[in-house]
């Protein structure tokens, strides 16, 4: 799933997505989204 919120105070935009894969899947997704100018990228697994 998928889910954009505007932060408009901060003039930025917070997507957040909840996928399902391992962690080696999902730590190459976080460097490639991580590598594109301008995105910050946090993760949490569970």
């Amino acid at each position: 799933g998928r889910m954009g919120i505007p932060y408009r105070d901060r003039g930025v935009s917070v997507i957040a997505l909840i996928v399902d894969g391992d962690t080696d899947v999902l730590g190459a997704m976080t460097g490639k989204l991580g590598g594109v100018p301008g995105v910050r990228v946090l993760s949490a697994l569970t």
